[in-house]
């Protein structure tokens, strides 16, 4: 009995090793598991829904930043934002403010909400 409960350990060791051999090579030449590149398959973080008033893309200077890049923006009731996306070729505009923080911008409004989408104006 002894003897199948050594083997069975040793067993159990090399496959561990086996199973773990590349973060043991990593490891031994010095590059930690944390510092590894992470895939560049890695999704791209959701954009968060950031609140707004209706003049924000002026205020803030989104609105004159996207129209000298050759973007129209308009607001979009989210009833109507599958039908503009999808088929007629807008997009729903995207940001990263100052901290990295990627938005999308969004109007309370009735009878839906709305959401910011921008267009290339063809020049």
């Amino acid at each position: 009995m002894n003897i199948v409960l050594a083997v069975a350990t040793i067993l159990g060791g090399i496959a561990a090793i086996w199973y773990f051999w590349d973060k043991i090579v990593e490891f031994l030449r010095g590059q930690r598991v944390s510092e590894m590149p992470t895939p560049a398959s890695a999704p791209a973080p959701a954009p968060v829904e950031k609140w707004v008033d209706s003049n924000y893309p002026r205020d803030s200077g989104l609105q004159t930043t996207l129209e000298a890049a050759g973007y129209k923006i308009v607001w979009c009731l989210d009833t109507k934002l599958a039908l503009r996306v999808d088929l007629e070729g807008w997009e729903v505009v995207v940001e990263s403010d100052a901290q990295g923080v990627v938005s999308k911008f969004r109007l309370k409004d009735r009878p839906a909400d709305q959401t910011l989408i921008k267009k290339r104006v063809s020049r």
